[in-house]
């Protein structure tokens, strides 16, 4: 990473943070924001930081989760969407703030200082995740988990839902319960259903990655 860094004219790395992710499997992640030095009468003309994405907690409806397990896919959810911010060369930013319902209204209607606690006044973007419905089965020896999600991101600059997809996923695997309803299903099973959903969703989501370095 800092040769990276280097090679795009940066002298330090800001906000390293790495996580592995314990239920998902090739979910493990790094990033860290490449910043440059300036003189002392030099200035940051380039305004908000446009790779910056502020990561609120999700939108869970009661009917899916409740209680200690709408907390652990909360946290779960909320890693996972970082992991694919990042692959899509963003820094995701999370932050300890319900998203505004309805999202981009309730947004327009924040002032500067409102907005700001999504990941300060340098932070461009808003990212709203939202769980629209979630199903469980479990069939002899087989279980599958079913996730579908509503991703949208907010410009802060525009003051308006840039981009906004919505997609399901599926996780199939061996099982030894008999039966239907998502509470049968573990959170590890939860977890990949999710991350089957993110990658569908974020196939078309605007890549500001750069590659530097094989």
């Amino acid at each position: 990473m800092e040769r990276e860094a280097a090679a795009m004219g940066a002298d330090m790395l800001l906000g390293y943070c790495r996580r592995q992710d314990k239920l998902v499997e090739g979910a493990d992640w790094s990033t860290a924001i490449a910043a440059k030095a300036l003189g002392a009468t030099a200035t940051n003309s380039l305004g908000r930081g446009r790779f910056c994405v502020a990561v609120p907690h999700i939108l869970i409806p009661t009917e899916v989760a409740t209680g200690n397990k709408a907390r652990k896919d909360d946290a779960e959810l909320q890693n996972l969407a970082q992991f694919h911010l990042v692959t899509k060369g963003y820094y995701g930013l999370p932050v300890d703030v319900m998203p505004t319902e309805p999202f981009e209204a309730g947004l327009n209607a924040l002032d500067s200082r409102g907005l700001a606690q999504y990941g300060g006044e340098d932070c461009e973007w808003i990212l709203m995740v939202q769980i629209i419905k979630r199903h469980g089965a479990a069939v002899g020896i087989l279980t599958v988990q079913d996730t579908s999600l509503e991703v949208a991101l907010y410009s802060k600059t525009k003051r308006q839902v840039t981009w906004r997809r919505t997609a399901s996923g599926a996780y199939l695997s061996a099982g030894l319960l008999m039966g239907i309803g998502e509470w049968l299903i573990p959170s590890s099973k939860r977890a990949n259903a999710a991350h089957a959903a993110f990658q569908e969703v974020f196939k078309d989501m605007p890549d500001i990655s750069t590659k530097t370095t094989n």
